[in-house]
């Protein structure tokens, strides 16, 4: 009996055993469905919020690229119209250079001209001058000689009147 009580308490304990491992075997099955749900859903929701962060980063970084295209447009035009106006700048000074070598060299011209003039009215007045100094020579030798001779005329006057006084 005590064998028959034994095995009785063996086999309901192995049915309890059996009926307990069940029980835990289904909740840890549900446990880990549900675990694997919750995996899933997890990982849907990452998937979604990693796609939905992806498109706003692709967006933020088309948004980013456009506007950094803009800016380079504005910058180039800008670079475009302060080169422009530099070209302008440059053509007038340029044009003013022109303008003030023509003058320049028209007074250099008018220079050059009076210059000669010049040169050529101081050759003929050295000319001159070098005539007039040969004359005055000239003279100043004719002047000599006619006081050379006036004095001689002078001593033979006073030579002849004081022979004519002493008669």
């Amino acid at each position: 009996r005590r064998e028959e009580e034994q095995n009785q308490v063996m086999i309901k304990l192995r049915k309890d055993t059996a009926i307990e491992v069940t029980k835990i075997e289904s909740q840890g099955q549900e446990k880990v469905e549900m675990l694997c749900r919750k995996h899933k859903e997890d990982l849907e929701r990452i998937r979604l919020e990693s796609s939905t962060g992806r498109q706003q980063l692709v967006e933020k970084g088309k948004q980013m690229i456009q506007k950094l295209k803009t800016e380079a447009g504005e910058k180039e035009q800008s670079l475009e119209n302060a080169l422009k106006d530099a070209k302008q700048e440059r053509d007038t000074l340029l044009e003013q250079q022109k303008l003030y070598e023509q003058k320049v060299n028209n007074k250099l011209a008018s220079y050059r001209q009076k210059l000669n003039l010049s040169q050529s009215q101081l050759e003929e007045a050295t000319k001159e001058c070098e005539d007039l100094q040969i004359k005055c020579k000239k003279h100043e030798r004719e002047k000599s000689t006619l006081q050379d001779e006036n004095d001689r005329f002078r001593r033979q006057l006073n030579n002849q009147l004081g022979s004519d006084k002493g008669q």
